[in-house]
């Protein structure tokens, strides 16, 4: 996959998250995102490859912190590779910003 499709493809699921969202909430859903992410494992392994360890330690440096579009594609389009699965939740929504929750 291209980055330029990876970028696509992020932006048409935010469209949706957010369309999705509103449908059982009250409050506009601001457009204005940011993300923290959330691996399904935080610990380095030997049965991963270097790179993965690297990353791992990156993402635990970011635990819990908000990220903004830019830097999520900058973190998860390596190499032309990314990761093979994602679920995102809206985390919470103000007039300001809109927190998503990325699992992978």
């Amino acid at each position: 996959m291209t980055k330029e499709k990876f970028i696509e493809n992020f932006k048409l699921l935010l469209v949706h998250l957010r369309d999705e969202t509103e449908k059982f909430c009250f409050n506009e859903i601001s457009e204005n995102y940011r993300f923290i992410l959330e691996p399904s494992e935080r610990n380095t392994s030997q049965h991963l490859t270097e790179d993965e360890n690297k990353y791992m330690k990156t993402w635990n440096k970011l635990e819990n912190k908000e990220m903004t579009f830019d830097q999520v594609i900058e973190l998860f389009y390596k190499n032309g590779k990314t990761p093979k699965w994602a679920d995102c939740n809206v985390y919470l929504s103000t007039s300001e910003k809109t927190l998503v929750k990325i699992f992978f």
